[in-house]
């Protein structure tokens, strides 16, 4: 496929590239492997990063030899579960999806190269894509951002978007001790090993209260 011998022409410029497919994982990325990714000597696809989940690719890498040139593949529809029309429309991004201008039932392998609106079409398709991931992904940045460094990372980013969500001040979750916490009485050491002598000695005698009843 041209997609392909593009990248391995130019992978040099593509090292950790991401390309993405909108609902790819079910129609592009079958067909890119099987007709050209599985018969290419001049990539490799590493299989123990690859990820499929109810019969979709949601992604993979593939290493390209020459120049080791890394590249990953990823469905956005695992990002983002909506009709690209439907989300290019939410987010008002500038190339919205022009769908009435191509039929796809009308396009083949054939007659492709036929259809003028076709170019417009994919242009449109590809670039309000790249724009909804830009914004998909600032607004999970302003969501989830703080300052306030924390341990647990990643507790905190999901604090912060519900707080977001549901209009709470920030760090309403916040991690606190409990108030009886800092009443309960501390046991020293010493006691804690009285009171495990005091228990183990109770043991003993009943051991031998049961012995001399069984006797």
């Amino acid at each position: 496929m041209k997609l392909v011998s593009f990248i391995t022409q130019h992978q040099v410029y593509f090292q950790d590239s991401t390309w993405y497919a909108h609902n790819g994982g079910r129609f592009d990325v079958p067909i890119l492997l099987r007709e050209s990714l599985f018969n290419c000597e001049q990539a490799l696809i590493e299989g123990d990063r690859c990820t499929i989940l109810n019969g979709r690719w949601i992604g993979f890498q593939v290493l390209f030899l020459e120049h080791e040139s890394r590249v990953y593949f990823r469905d956005s529809f695992a990002l983002l579960a909506q009709p690209l029309a439907k989300l290019t429309k939410d987010y008002a991004v500038p190339h919205q999806k022009l769908t009435e201008t191509v039929s796809h039932d009308e396009i083949t392998l054939d007659n492709w190269g036929w259809f003028e609106e076709l170019p417009r079409y994919l242009a449109h398709d590809c670039l309000g894509l790249l724009e909804l991931i830009d914004r998909f992904g600032a607004e999970i940045f302003d969501v989830s951002y703080t300052e306030k460094a924390e341990k647990n990372t990643r507790e905190r980013d999901v604090a912060n978007i519900l707080e977001r969500l549901l209009g709470l001040e920030h760090m309403s979750f916040r991690k606190q001790r409990p108030k009886w916490l800092s009443k309960a009485r501390r046991i020293e050491p010493t006691k804690m090993e009285d009171t495990r002598v005091h228990r183990r000695k109770l043991c003993e005698l009943e051991l031998d209260n049961r012995s001399m009843s069984t006797g």
